[in-house]
């Protein structure tokens, strides 16, 4: 089989639908692929059209859990994937069809492509917005990916099943998960190819989705995961032996820790929230941050948040002007 469709499903009833579709519709014969939907205790009535494709379609495995976050979600499709390679898709997402051909016809010609990673487009309220990462296709190591700060997304990625048997996704996490799972994986991929096709189809439409719940017990949730997750690659990077990989997944994560916090900056989250914070990534060598960024502005914030009470008197005087970006219950 070539092919394993792993789609993590919570309350995504709205949507699925056209997620499977999408797949189905595409340009391989059911005994290519297999779908696995791995219901993480939706209570919307999507598992029940997913039920009604699973009767239509042979192909396709529906589990279904207790609620325990997309990551473990994942997890356990991985356990069921059965494909030479998997791929990732969201339920509120959409796959392009016309990628299918060229992506068949690359993985089946070459034996050596440990990851696949193509472009993609964000549907938003205003329309389709087009990022094409990938002008040409390129056959490139992953330090080189690492190099260029090729998209760290993990939908628009397509895995080798038997690079994939020493990782999993951190279980119970729902941010910045996939970038960990990316970030780790290329450590033992020797080739990925990038291609300059179109994909699949990011919606950020979803009103239920966790990016777009700015409830701020959610939003703490979200900002204590992005911290579990920075220090377990800074535990991973220790394991490694390759001193240029290390240093390239170094500065990821720099760049990761300086998003993290310009993210609380931005939407004044509690000052002793950001102040426990830094003094998190102060108890584990990540602050101050001592990698440059790769940009003046990010340079810029660097700056600023390594100047710890400089740093916080600022946000406290946004605060003034300006309403935290939360809703407090």
């Amino acid at each position: 089989m070539l092919l394993s469709f792993i789609i993590p499903l919570y309350n995504c009833k709205r949507y699925i639908r056209r997620c499977i579709d999408s797949i189905y519709h595409g340009c391989l014969s059911e005994n290519e692929f297999e779908t696995i939907v791995i219901d993480d205790g939706s209570s919307d009535g999507g598992k029940a059209i997913v039920e009604e494709y699973a009767q239509e379609h042979n192909n396709l495995v529906l589990r279904c859990f207790p609620n325990a976050g997309a990551s473990t979600a994942r997890n356990r499709g991985m356990e069921l994937a059965k494909g030479d390679y998997v791929w990732f898709v969201d339920a509120d997402d959409i796959i392009y069809s016309d990628a299918i051909p060229y992506i068949k016809e690359l993985v089946n010609s070459r034996s050596d492509i440990d990851v696949l990673s193509f472009n993609y487009k964000i549907a938003n309220r205003t329309g389709i917005s087009v990022c094409n990462s990938y002008i040409e296709p390129e056959c490139i190591s992953s330090i080189e990916f690492l190099i260029k700060r090729y998209p760290m997304y993990l939908w628009n990625k397509i895995y080798r099943r038997g690079l994939l048997m020493d990782f999993r996704f951190l279980d119970s996490t729902r941010n910045t998960e996939d970038w960990l799972f990316n970030m780790q994986v290329l450590t033992k991929a020797s080739k990925i190819y990038c291609i300059d096709k179109f994909g699949y189809e990011y919606n950020t439409t979803n009103t239920n989705s966790t990016l777009s719940n700015r409830q701020l017990e959610s939003l703490i949730k979200n900002s204590n995961d992005t911290l579990l997750v920075h220090t377990t690659l800074l535990n991973y990077i220790g394991e490694l032996n390759n001193e240029v990989l290390k240093s390239e997944i170094t500065k990821h994560l720099n760049y990761g820790v300086c998003g993290h916090l310009f993210a609380l900056f931005v939407d004044l989250l509690p000052i002793k929230y950001i102040s426990d914070t830094i003094v998190e990534y102060k108890k584990i060598g990540l602050y101050p941050i001592r990698v440059p960024y790769y940009n003046l502005k990010g340079n810029m914030f660097r700056y600023l948040v390594n100047n710890g009470s400089v740093f916080l008197i600022i946000n406290k005087v946004l605060r003034v002007f300006k309403k935290p970006n939360y809703i407090n219950l």
